[in-house]
């Protein structure tokens, strides 16, 4: 992955976003040495969208199947009592 900081990336945002957009790098913006947040592709963000979705399933799934869990009209009863 390309790294620039970003005062750099004000004086090369439209080279870099061409290398992003048509080239699929990523590039790391860091603020004060530290990455502070990564330039990619509209294809990369819908991958990583796609797997926070599956993770977000798998998670849903297991609370479904938590034997200790409580549906929410037994919430509900329960908070108005």
């Amino acid at each position: 992955m390309v790294m620039i900081s970003i005062t750099d990336l004000r004086t090369q945002i439209r080279k870099l976003a061409d290398r992003v957009m048509f080239q699929g790098e990523r590039i790391v913006v860091e603020r004060n040495g530290e990455p502070a947040f990564v330039m990619v592709s509209p294809e990369d963000a819908a991958l990583l969208e796609a797997i926070e979705d599956k993770i977000d399933m798998q998670a849903a799934r297991a609370a479904i199947k938590d034997k200790h869990a409580i549906k929410l009209d037994e919430l509900v009863k329960k908070l108005k009592h």
